[in-house]
């Protein structure tokens, strides 16, 4: 549709204008009703203002919009509801962002480490040492020896603890007790073995017989029944077989039979 002439706006106004006075009597000489006149034409003419900005507030003069300038304004429109709204940075000192640069880069080498085979794992670790000893057979045997010790004084003090029953519960569910290697390395003699442990004879009693022997038994018992009726129904067989050659020998012999 074309936009209207200004022609065509002046007669609307006029119009309007018309149609809001009329019936008011002495247009011309009352003040209040001239006021009232001129208030009605004020704003039939910024009612018309108003329709050219907005017919013309697309750059289009009025025309309509295309589809494609409809999608776009839409989208823009759905751009500016649904955009994430950004949460603000939560200031910290800098005391704490050093703390969480060094954490983040120990985590860093903590995983690049973990994710090594384990030769070069211990390859690193032994690189962070900054006191190295040489490994000797002389330093392992002292190192040996110091380890046997501390073991040993350990377990005395354990034995003692025992012994004077000053055990609470909280050592006990610890651990508090020795365990099999401790009290063998503690004293070997406990776990001596009777020189005479195996000179005892044990006679087994002839009515004994196992679960086992019973199975042995019942299947025997089985088997040698099977095996009489197998044989039976043998000689049943062989009788019957017998005696069928005998009746066909029988009636060979017989002459009535070729008359």
């Amino acid at each position: 549709m074309p936009p209207k002439s200004k022609k065509e706006k002046q007669k609307e106004t006029k119009k309007l204008v018309e149609d809001k006075t009329f019936g008011l009597k002495n247009k011309n000489k009352s003040k209040k009703v001239q006021q009232y006149v001129n208030q009605v034409e004020k704003q039939a003419q910024h009612k018309a203002s108003q329709g050219e900005k907005k017919s013309g507030s697309d750059g289009s003069s009025g025309s309509k919009l295309s589809k494609k300038q409809q999608l776009e304004a839409r989208m823009a429109e759905l751009n500016l509801v649904y955009r994430p709204v950004k949460e603000k940075e939560k200031k910290i000192s800098p005391e704490e962002a050093e703390k969480k640069r060094i954490a983040e880069e120990e985590e860093r080498e903590r995983l690049r480490i973990a994710s090594l085979p384990v030769e070069d794992q211990i390859e690193e670790e032994r690189a962070k040492l900054k006191t190295k000893t040489p490994v000797t057979l002389e330093l392992f045997l002292a190192w040996k020896e110091k380890k046997a010790a501390e073991r040993l004084t350990a377990t005395e003090k354990k034995v003692a603890a025992a012994k004077s029953g000053g055990l609470t519960k909280h050592d006990l569910k610890k651990g508090g007790l020795l365990t099999g290697r401790e009290l063998f390395e503690y004293n070997r003699d406990v776990f001596v073995d009777d020189a005479n442990a195996d000179d005892e004879v044990y006679e087994r009693d002839e009515d004994y017989r196992s679960s086992d022997d019973e199975r042995e038994g019942e299947n025997e018992e089985g088997n040698g029944d099977a095996e009489a009726a197998d044989e039976e129904a043998v000689e049943i067989a062989d009788d019957a077989l017998d005696d069928a050659l005998d009746d066909a020998e029988a009636a060979v012999g017989d002459e009535s039979l070729f008359s």
